[in-house]
């Protein structure tokens, strides 16, 4: 009975020490690596400051420069021409 109950705990403290050392190396604070290709430009919004993916930003071309928005209200804002204060 003693033996089972040995063997029962030398397996879990394995069993343990081996998961341990996996969440050790996912914490090591490398930075993950992507696949090449897979990282994708990030612009701002000029009107609220969010990062937005080139891929799904809504843009307006003013004065021969791209600006790109994260949302219709933000790049509506933008276009508004600026009333009386």
């Amino acid at each position: 009975m003693w033996r089972w109950i040995f063997f029962f705990v030398v397996i879990t403290l394995i069993a343990r020490w081996l998961f341990r050392s996996d969440k050790k190396k996912m914490r090591s604070g490398r930075p993950y690596k992507r696949p090449p290709g897979s990282v994708e430009e990030m612009k701002k919004d000029p009107v609220c400051g969010t990062y937005v993916p080139v891929s799904q930003a809504l843009t307006v071309n003013a004065d021969g420069q791209i600006h790109y928005f994260c949302s219709a209200a933000c790049r509506d804002r933008y276009l508004r021409p600026a009333g009386p204060k």
